[in-house]
């Protein structure tokens, strides 16, 4: 059977049978905690099987446990990947149920948070450091300064494992490797004011850079599909459209018919 779904929380993936049923397969990264893994599991998830508690070193704030999943599972996805980096915030949880509730089966990616519309110069009123090389590792060309893109913040999104598989292993790699990047590299002397300090490894420019990557790595780039009436507004559930009513691009990106068939024919 093809598995739907996993969560990440700080980073839903794969099916787990659970009293006959089958249910979504939850993993929890967490950085930094001094509980144990044993006490983690158990705080998590009691004895259910369904989910999974991985400790890992405090690199690179969420992007780092959401490559190191990538890389641990890559060519083994369900259909579907949900990526969060915490619960949603509080009053948040309306706005949440309602996007995953737009989740259709030729969705590309989705976006379940706020999302803005940036150019590859300009990002939130920031010059985004190293964002051109992302770019040009994830697409194979260089990013015009004045091209405007989708970009949905927070690290929080579905993601259809099909764009996940069109990454190539070796990028996903390379930028996990360098978001644990040691004290006193280079990378850490580019500067940007994301409230970040650039020599701090648990939350680096580049981990904030990451963060408004992902439309880029996942080919969701379409400005359109930032609604200004319903995606850029933070935690306001009154002021997102209802599944009926909300137009079928709003917060998302959809597959073109058979745009991934030579996925399917390589694996």
């Amino acid at each position: 059977m093809r598995q739907l779904f996993c969560l990440l929380l700080l980073a839903l993936s794969s099916h787990a049978q659970h009293a006959g049923t089958t249910v979504p397969m939850f993993y929890v990264y967490t950085h930094g905690s001094n509980a144990t893994l044993a006490e983690l599991q158990q705080s998590w998830f009691g004895n259910e099987t369904f989910g999974e508690v991985h400790k890992l070193d405090n690199f690179g704030r969420e992007s780092h446990p959401y490559f190191f999943h990538i890389l641990r599972h890559y060519g083994h996805f369900p259909a579907f990947l949900l990526f969060h980096q915490a619960l949603p915030e509080k009053g948040c949880s309306d706005l949440f149920i309602n996007r995953i509730q737009r989740l259709r089966p030729n969705t590309g990616m989705l976006s379940l948070g706020d999302a803005s519309v940036c150019t590859c110069s300009q990002c939130w009123g920031e010059n985004p450091v190293q964002f051109k090389e992302i770019w040009a590792m994830a697409r194979q060309e260089f990013c015009s300064p004045e091209e405007k893109y989708a970009t949905f913040l927070k690290g929080a999104f579905v993601v259809a494992s099909r764009r996940v598989m069109a990454v190539p292993h070796r990028t996903y790699s390379a930028l996990y490797q360098y978001l644990e990047a040691p004290d006193g590299h280079w990378l850490h002397r580019e500067r940007s004011s994301y409230g970040t300090d650039s020599h701090n490894t648990s939350s680096p420019t580049l981990g904030h850079i990451i963060e408004r990557s992902w439309n880029a790595l996942f080919d969701c780039l379409d400005p359109g599909v930032v609604h200004p009436d319903f995606c850029t507004v933070k935690c306001v559930p009154e002021r997102d459209c209802s599944v009926e009513a909300c137009p079928p691009t709003a917060c998302q990106c959809l597959e073109a018919p058979g745009r991934f068939d030579w996925l399917a024919s390589s694996t």
